[in-house]
Parts: C-alpha cells; sequence; structure tokens
C-alpha cells in the first residue's frame, strides 16, 4: 500500500476478502466496503464497513468513476480475477497493492501492482513478483524466484531459489517448490506437495515427491 494511506474499497469477498480487510486493519487504512458481482455474498459479509456495492450497479459505477477511489483486488480464483482487473482498469479508479506490515520484502526484490500479500511472508534478495498475484501468510519466496501474473500461494508455501512460477498457477497450503523448478501457467499444486521437477501448463500435482494427477 502506498504511504498516503488512501480508504480503499475491497473488490472481493470471503477469505482474500477478509486478509485483505485484516491488512488494512493493520496499516491502519480505512476500507470503505465491499465491491462483487455476486450479491448473495455481498450481504453474507459480517464486518462493519461503510458501504458495499454489486458491480455493475449505480453505486458501483458512481465508485469506480471517481480517480481518488483506491481498489484492492482480493479474489482467489484466478480467472475471476483477471476479468475483474480488466473490468476495473476500465474506470478512473485506480488499483492498489496491500502489503502486511510484518513482509520481509528485500529492497533488491521486484514487486509489480496490485499484489495482495499476507503477514510474516519473506521476499529475497533479486526475487520478481508480477502483479495481481494473491500471496498468503508465512510465504517464503526465494533468491532470484519469478512469479508471474494472476498467481495464487496460500499459506506457509515455500518456493526455492530460481524456481519459477507461471502466470495463473495455484500452489496450495504449505507446498514446497524446489530450487530451480518451474511450474506450467495454470497448474496447481496440491497441499503439501513437495515439487522437485517441472510441473506441465495445467497440470495439477500431488503429493511427496508431486506427481501429475491420473498420471499413474
Amino acid at each position: 500500500m502506498e504511504e498516503s494511506k488512501v480508504p480503499i474499497l475491497i473488490l472481493g469477498t470471503g477469505i482474500e476478502a477478509r486478509l485483505a480487510l485484516d491488512i488494512a486493519l493493520d496499516l491502519d487504512v480505512l476500507v470503505l466496503g465491499y465491491l462483487t458481482d455476486d450479491e448473495e455474498e455481498l450481504h453474507a459479509e459480517l464486518n462493519d464497513v461503510l458501504v458495499s456495492a454489486v458491480l455493475g450497479s449505480a453505486d458501483a459505477e458512481q465508485l469506480l468513476s471517481d480517480e481518488h477511489t483506491r481498489v484492492v483486488v482480493a479474489i482467489g480464483d484466478a480467472e475471476q480475477r483477471r476479468e475483474a482487473v480488466e473490468g476495473i482498469d476500465a474506470y478512473p479508479a485506480r488499483i492498489e497493492s496491500l502489503h502486511a506490515p510484518s513482509l520481509q520484502l528485500s529492497p533488491y526484490a521486484q514487486l509489480g501492482r496490485g499484489n495482495l500479500i499476507g503477514g510474516g511472508t519473506h521476499i529475497q534478495a533479486n526475487a520478481m513478483i508480477g502483479s495481481f498475484n494473491q500471496i498468503g501468510v508465512q510465504v517464503a519466496i526465494g533468491a532470484q524466484a519469478l512469479i508471474g501474473d494472476y498467481c495464487t500461494l496460500q499459506d506457509g508455501v515455500r518456493i526455492g531459489k530460481e524456481a519459477e512460477i507461471a502466470d495463473e498457477a495455484f500452489i496450495g497450503l504449505g507446498a514446497i517448490i524446489y530450487p530451480g523448478v518451474k511450474v506450467g501457467q495454470g497448474a496447481m499444486v496440491a497441499a503439501g506437495a513437495v515439487v522437485m521437477q517441472e510441473v506441465p501448463e495445467k497440470a495439477t500435482v500431488f503429493g511427496n515427491p508431486a506427481r501429475v494427477a491420473g498420471g499413474g
């Protein structure tokens, strides 16, 4: 989050949105409310926020048409996240990153825009993180690792040095990616998996050592 600490709207509901809310509270950033395309999910949120709006509604249009509006994207599904970002980018409102104050970020690492990063995460030197990623708590990203765009790294994930995680990949809770290993675009790594070899594009892998689901 930028130092100005301007109020934000959270785009999304559910677990990711609550992570964003917790981070904002830790940063003493005011959360105005939620935006979503699911009215039922919006009504299910019990947090004390000032506004809430369904995308496409008059209220949402007014909020997003204000160039001073700042939006944090908190959507778990990568495809839905991409669609939401493309939609928001058509408005004057601006998408912001939101990083927990306990993030340990090397001054030599690079971050794109619109990332949501949880507490206790450590990003080492020369790691390159793309844009619009959802990175949970206590994640470790090694030196010179590459993370693409629209990836999801759940809590406790370990990414070894020089590993490469392609766009829209999903790395489940506590999974370990060995140094130098590549995970293909849209691939899914199951919770607790230990990945020692390259994961093909759109493949699902599980286990220790990780193997492709349905691969025998």
